[in-house]
This record gives structure tokens, sequence and C-alpha cells, in this order.
């Protein structure tokens, strides 16, 4: 096989097209003779045009790549090879980079001319000193700001000629590049500064379509061993606007780096590790260049990343920084949309963004820095993190020219159960911030300014809606219209023995009926039999019983037909069918002798069990999982802004009353099951329940 290696045509490219290929060949190529290698060079636009100055930011991206890539493109070569640090990232779409080969030193150096000094500290003050780079030139400029910092271009061996022959006092080079050329006795002083994230780096970039050259170069390819960082959008806050896309990614994360507007109960249950890199403002958390370095670092280290952002993180997320961040070096990302709070907030206030014959327009604007905000030419105008500046906002939209009678909107938490929603005039608001500047609309806070706002037309439904706190696991089947507040008082936790677990799943054949009484029980059984190297076809010839419709579409998920789910979804709906029987088999579904399996928590309930043991059925209960209650009471419950208060079982129960063992009169209790209206009443003697729900 003969290939075709283009590349540029200096001193210093030829020399790293050798060490590329002599690393392949030492690392892949065991029969060599199959392989030959032809290399072309030539000269880039870069190269022809010495004059062009990279100090200014006006030279194109591809000033040394563009011709490589045209060769590539017209099939007469197969891969190029690069300084990594010379490509325009992130590549033209056709394009990619099949290897980043492991760097060589990555540091920067400076070369003087004899007799001036080898260290940047002997250096006169308006020594003129050559560089290429505007990272070096701000550098540079940090440590020595009396120095001439000038642009400097061409081959290595020219920038030093110009340094001997009196027209620079010295130059910055790659250390690297000096050490390839066998140049090292030039090098004064090896410099403390950033150098370019790919400095050191060679890459080998090929059409996308080459599968054959990316197999050749795959072994030497650093990045086959490094994650990917997923740019998630969390939504506004309440969970259940969390797209599908994102709840699986985090499911899947290694790690997640959680911004400080995502809610933290999006993250409950997860195995990755959760890093806290919240920002407020300008004050408090990570700053941005730690966030992006620990982004950078968790990726080479082959973790799954997911940088979770509050909204989406395209809209005031600061996620262009993190992915320009990334892809300067050749870590993949990927932006994962959200649920934005400007949505949410006009959604569950019912005030329109544009509206026929009303608003044709709107502006999505920054409130903060206060001398930076922004008054564009909109009918609607919102404004985001505006708690801060309020009294800025207000004034610049006034000195605008907007009427002081322009309605306006004050959303505070948009979509979670605590959101406040305040409407006057701009007049009005402008009145009492004069009054009272330390104003009562806390962050994160949405101002809404325009005719939209319009207190006739917003809803109150959302504030009136009932605010329920649910103390159970697993609020999905909970579909009342409420506000509802997900904080468990019990944690599910695995078995720390599984022996009898084991040993009931190893002799699943001698049963006639396995009964599952919740999706926890499910979970816990099929992670077992994972864990043995087993899955649902042991249950055959075993009938199956699920508690109610959820936890038979759980079984379901698994590839396991649930043969008996009963109406009333409960255990004791569920002994009651087994008593009567069905339709289409009336009479007792089991008989004396039958073994039934049993699989449940360590706090479950008898009910199940001796119902059917009375019909005379041989019950195995096992404990799959632990139910524990809560340590302590789950931070930012109030009882007295609650209406209600769902106790999902005896468990629950009894946490709620160890926590609040005098709760407002108020406060409906409402329990789910019979056994815990039992605890409930032993708990709370002469209190009256709320209307009790099915399991």
């Amino acid at each position: 096989m003969t290939w075709q290696v283009i590349s540029r045509a200096s001193r210093l490219a030829m020399v790293q097209v050798d060490e590329a290929l002599g690393e392949l060949e030492v690392a892949v190529l065991k029969d060599k003779e199959k392989h030959r290698f032809v290399t072309r060079t030539l000269e880039s636009f870069g190269d022809r045009n010495k004059s062009v100055s990279l100090l200014d930011g006006k030279a194109p991206s591809d000033l040394f790549t563009r011709e490589l890539d045209d060769e590539l493109r017209a099939g007469r070569a197969d891969f190029a090879i690069h300084s990594a640090k010379d490509l325009p990232l992130p590549l033209p779409r056709d394009l990619e980079v099949v290897a980043l080969l492991p760097p060589a030193d990555q540091t920067d150096a400076l070369a003087c001319r004899a007799g001036v000094g080898p260290t940047l500290a002997k250096l006169a003050p308006g020594s003129k000193v050559g560089t290429s780079s505007p990272l070096r030139q701000k550098e540079l400029r940090a440590l020595r700001p009396d120095l001439e910092v000038v642009s400097i271009r061409g081959t290595i061996e020219e920038r030093l000629s110009k340094v001997d022959r009196g027209l620079f006092d010295a130059v910055i080079v790659a250390t690297c590049a000096l050490k390839r050329l066998r140049l090292e006795h030039r090098i004064g002083e090896i410099l403390p500064f950033a150098t370019h994230p790919l400095q050191g780096h060679l890459a080998v970039t090929a059409l996308r379509n080459r599968a054959d050259v990316k197999r050749l170069w795959e072994p030497l390819n650093l990045r086959k061993t490094w994650g990917r960082v997923f740019l998630v959008g969390a939504g506004p806050g309440d969970p259940e606007l969390l797209t599908l896309k994102a709840a699986r990614l985090l499911r899947q994360a290694d790690v997640i780096f959680n911004d400080s507007l995502a809610n933290p109960r999006i993250l409950d249950g997860l195995a990755a590790e959760i890093q806290y890199v919240g920002k407020r403002g300008d004050s408090g958390g990570e700053q941005q260049d730690k966030i992006n370095q620990a982004l950078y670092q968790a990726a080479i280290e082959g973790k799954r990343v997911v940088r979770l952002k509050g909204g989406d993180p395209m809209l005031f997320g600061r996620a262009t920084e993190e992915m320009d961040y990334l892809e300067q070096r050749l870590v993949d990302v990927e932006l994962v949309p959200g649920v934005s709070s400007v949505l949410a907030a006009s959604a569950y206030t019912q005030i329109p963004l544009t509206e026929r014959e009303v608003s044709a327009s709107v502006a999505l604007c920054l409130g903060s820095p206060a001398e930076r905000i922004p008054v564009p030419d909109s009918e609607t105008l919102v404004y985001f993190m505006a708690s801060g500046t309020l009294v800025d906002i207000v004034a610049k939209v006034r000195a605008a020219g907007r009427a002081d009678t322009t309605p306006v909107a004050l959303v505070h938490n948009a979509s979670l159960d605590d959101q406040k929603v305040w409407i006057t005039t701009l007049g009005a608001l402008a009145t009492e911030l004069a009054a009272e500047p330390q104003h009562p609309y806390a962050s994160p806070l949405l101002v809404f300014i325009g005719p939209v706002v319009r207190s006739s037309r917003i809803s109150n439904w959302f504030e009136v809606l009932p605010r329920v706190w649910y103390t159970g696991t697993n609020p999905d089947h909970f579909t009342r219209a409420v506000r509802l507040i997900h904080k468990p008082l019990i944690e599910i936790l695995p078995l720390e023995d599984t022996f009898d677990l084991d040993n009931a799943l190893s002799h699943l054949a001698t049963y006639k009926w396995a009964v599952f009484t919740s999706r926890y029980t499910v979970d816990a059984v099929f992670g077992r039999l994972e864990a043995l190297g087993l899955d649902s076809r042991i249950f055959a010839g075993v009938k199956v019983a699920a508690v109610g419709r959820a936890t038979a579409r759980d079984l379901a998920s698994h590839g396991l037909r649930a043969d008996l789910v009963p109406l009333m979804e409960s255990s004791e709906g569920l002994v009651d069918v087994f008593s009567r029987g069905t339709r289409h088999q009336p009479g007792p579904l089991v008989i004396p002798g039958d073994r039934v399996f049993l699989p449940c928590s360590d706090q479950a309930l008898p009910v199940i069990d001796k119902g059917l043991t009375a019909l005379g059925a041989k019950v195995e209960k096992v404990t799959a999982y632990r139910n524990v209650a809560v340590d302590q009471a789950p931070p930012g419950i109030d009882l007295t802004t609650l209406d209600e208060v769902v106790l999902t079982s005896p468990t629950t129960a009894r946490a709620f009353a160890r926590f609040f063992p005098d709760p407002p009169f108020t406060l409906e209790l409402v329990p789910m099951g019979a056994q815990t209206v039992k605890a409930l009443t032993e708990l709370f003697p002469g209190r009256k329940l709320g209307e009790p729900l099915l399991d």
C-alpha cells in the first residue's frame, strides 16, 4: 500500500513528518514492506505571505492549512501532517483529525543574540522582541510591559537570523521546534508562559470518510481514549421540564459539573460524580477558566462529562466559551438544548412573548452589568439576571422613551413551586425602587416589559394550585394538577447481603407465582439477575403478578409480561384478585401448596404474604432492597406554606411524625394505602385525614 502524504515545505515541517511516520512504523507497521509513504510538499498561503501579521486577529484561520486541505479534497493526498496548533479549529466539516500524537516539549523559549543576555529579565527596556502569537504577546506584556513586542514571521531559521543580524533583540519560539531542529543551543530561557493548548503535538488530518486512514493512525491517536463533553440544558428549574435526552445523558455520565441555576433535584439518584461549579453574577463559585480546565481534564481522563447548565446553554449560558476552549484542545463537544426560563415564565404566567396586533418582536436582554444594559427597539423586552440591576434597567428603559404606563411583570423562580409573579407598571416600579432600592425581588429574576403584560390576561392558575409535598420516592403516577414538591422521606438502598435473594432466584422454577409490589422490586430483582448473568427467560413457566400498571410497565421494560394486574392497584387489591379470581379464571388463583416468590423491601407490611398464606399458598418473602427513612428533615420545607402532604407508606408517615410532631391544622395529611392510613391514625390520633390514595 502506497500512502500519499502532504506537508508544508519548511525544514521543521519535514522533520515533523519524519517524526510522525517514524512513530507510526514503530507502533503499528509490523509488515513494513506492505506500506510505502510518498511525501510531497508545498508552500501554504502563510508561507508565501510572510508580511501577514498574526497579532491583529485579521489573518485567515487556515493560513497554513488551506492548500494542504485542497490536496486532500482533490484526492492527491491521503493525509496531511501538521503542527496541531496550526489547525483552524473546528475544522471544515469534510475534514477531521484522525490522530493527535503525544506532545513534545510544550513550553516557549526565549532566543537572544550573543551579548544581549540569555534571559527575559536582562533585556533592556525598549528591547524589540519578535513573536507570531497573540497569546505570547499577551503573556510577554504582562511580564515586561516596557518591551516592544513586534510581529515576526518566517521559518525558525529565518527568525533566528533576524536576531543575529540585530533586527530583533530576541524572539519567542516553541521549545519543541528548536529541539526538533537540533537548535537547543539557541535556548536562552524557558519562559513561564501559558502556551497554546496544542503546542508540541503533531496532528494528522484526512477526509472525514477515510476509514482506512483512521485505522492506520488509530494506535497513535491520543483522542481514542478521551471522553466526550455534553453541554446540557437543565431547563428552568422544574425537573419535569428536563428533556428526555438530557435525562439519558445524566444517567450515563461519569461526572456532572452542575450549574447554580440547575435544580439539584435533577441529580437525585444518579451514579455520577457531582461537582458544583455554580456562579452567580461575578461573585462566588468557580471561575470560568477553572471550570474550563476541569471539563478538559475530565475529558482527557476518558470520562463521559456532562456540564449541566440552567435553562438553555446557548442563552446567556457561556456555552460558547466552554465549547471554544474544548474544541481548541480537540475535545469532542455536543450541545443539548434545554427549556429556557423565559419560555417557562411565559407559559406559567400566560404572558405571551409575541401576540398578533400587540407585539411582533421580542428582545431577550442580559440585565448585567449595569453599564452595558441594552434597550432594543422591540415591542416586548425581557431582561435576564435582573435582580441586582433592576434600578438601572428601569432607568434605562424609561430614558429610552418607554411610557410610565408600560406594563411590567417580574417573575422569580419561574416554574418552581415557589414561583412568584408581580405585576406593575414602569412608572410605579420606578417610584417603588426610589423609595426602597433594596427591593424584595430576589434572584433569579426575569423582567417582562411591554403591552403583552396585561393584568386581565395573566392567569393565576399556577399560584392557586394546591402546594403538595410528596414524601415518597416516585411521584410519576401523581397526576393531579398541583404545585408538586418532591422531597422524599425515605431512601431506597441496595442489600448488603444478597444470599437469600440469589438463592431464591436460583430456584425460581419451583414457584407457581412471582409477585412484584413496586418498581424498586423489579429493579432490585433484575439487577441481581444481571449480576448473575441471567435475564427474564428464567421466569419461563412462572406466572407473574404486578401490584399495578406502573410496576407492570417496569417488568415489560425487562422483557417480562405480567399475567395479573389488579384494577385496584394496592396490596389489598392484589390479594382480593388472588382470592376471587378473574373473569377468565374465577375462584382462587392459588391452591394449597402453591409456592409464591414475593420479593419486597425490608419494611414491607405482611398484607400480601398473610393474604396468600390464608389461601393455602406457601409464600417465600425475600428482601430485595432496603427502605430507609432519611436522617433529617429535607431542607426548605415550611409546612405553613403547604396545602397537603402525601405520605406514601408507614415509613414516610413515621419519619414525618418524627420531624413534624405537631403539623399545622390547615395542612391536610393524605395517606397512600390502607396501611399508611393505619399508621397515621396511630401517630396523629383524632386528626382527620385526607382521602386515601391508591398505592
